[in-house]
């Protein structure tokens, strides 16, 4: 679990630096950052589970506002749109990254969940 937690604090602190590029930098360096400080504080045995619960419920109200995005992607034929450069015709596309980076999001925060019930069992 530490482990884990250790490698999903690089993969979410490189997503908050790789942001700093973004339109609106300062939110999703917010975002990550946040993931990452969660993650991070695990591998030194500090878990609030309400902040926790918090973050989930920020970031899933957010992820639901980008549903529309990612279903306009959905239905695109051409999917590698995802993959290349912003183009002002294509909004979906931002909407789309953004929409999966809050669920990666959202999955590392489902995984303290997990790993802390997993620890509470070992404990009894």
């Amino acid at each position: 679990m530490k482990i884990s937690n250790a490698i999903l604090f690089f993969v979410f602190a490189a997503f908050a630096y790789l942001n700093l590029n973004d339109p609106d930098p300062w939110l999703w360096f917010a975002i990550y950052l946040a993931v990452s400080l969660i993650c991070i504080f695990r591998v030194f045995g500090f878990y609030r589970r309400k902040l926790v619960i918090n973050m989930f419920i920020v970031l899933l109200i957010f992820s639901i506002t980008l549903v529309p995005g990612f279903a306009e992607w959905l239905v695109q034929d051409d999917k590698s749109a995802l993959f290349e450069e912003m183009t002002d015709d294509k909004p979906y596309v931002e909407e789309t990254r953004e929409f999966l980076g809050l669920i990666l999001a959202l999955l590392a925060l489902v995984s303290q969940f997990i790993w802390r019930s997993k620890s509470s069992q070992k404990a009894l």
